[in-house]
């Protein structure tokens, strides 16, 4: 019979947005604080430790640079586990942005929502390489997006990259 042959079309399964697990060497306590990264060690401290009625609390977000090497996704994960332990497993997320880029590509702003929604009582979001925004329209959308919701919801972002935002070519 004519057509049995043919191949058969398929819609593609989405990909979805997997939280991103720690390293479990990356704590406070395993932090090695030198001149390198010493502001940056204090203020995501002050911030974990910051009262609800602080001002350093109620900030939206907390922007780490530095050269690679100097400590930053250590922090992000430390301040992502330290939050896990006092407030359950789904209030702090850390995301990599070179996994999250490609996942984005595929899967858009619907699976972000999903995502997001699984971490609706998320107190922290803790959002890693941020020079990846630079070559990903898809990917500065679903950080605005983010970014936004964590504001409206009262919660907080710690955001890490070599370079500051106002730098990056292509925003």
């Amino acid at each position: 019979t004519a057509g049995t042959d043919a191949p058969r079309m398929t819609t593609p399964i989405p990909q979805f947005i997997l939280n991103f697990p720690l390293d479990p060497v990356c704590t406070f306590a395993n932090l090695v604080i030198g001149e390198g990264n010493r502001r940056a060690a204090e203020a995501v401290t002050a911030l974990r430790e910051a009262p609800a009625t602080s001002p350093l609390h109620a900030s939206t977000a907390l922007l780490l640079t530095g050269e690679e090497g100097s400590g930053k996704t250590h922090l992000l994960q430390a301040a992502v586990s330290h939050c896990r332990t006092r407030s359950g497993e789904s209030s702090a997320i850390y995301l990599n942005t070179v996994v999250l880029r490609e996942q984005l590509h595929s899967s858009g702003e619907q699976d972000l929502t999903r995502f997001l929604d699984r971490y609706e009582p998320c107190q922290l979001v803790a959002v890693d390489d941020l020079e990846e925004l630079e070559s990903s329209p898809v990917l500065q959308e679903g950080i605005l997006y983010l970014f936004n919701r964590m504001r409206d919801t009262g919660g907080r972002m710690l955001v890490a990259g070599q370079k500051s935002p106002q730098l990056l070519e292509g925003l």
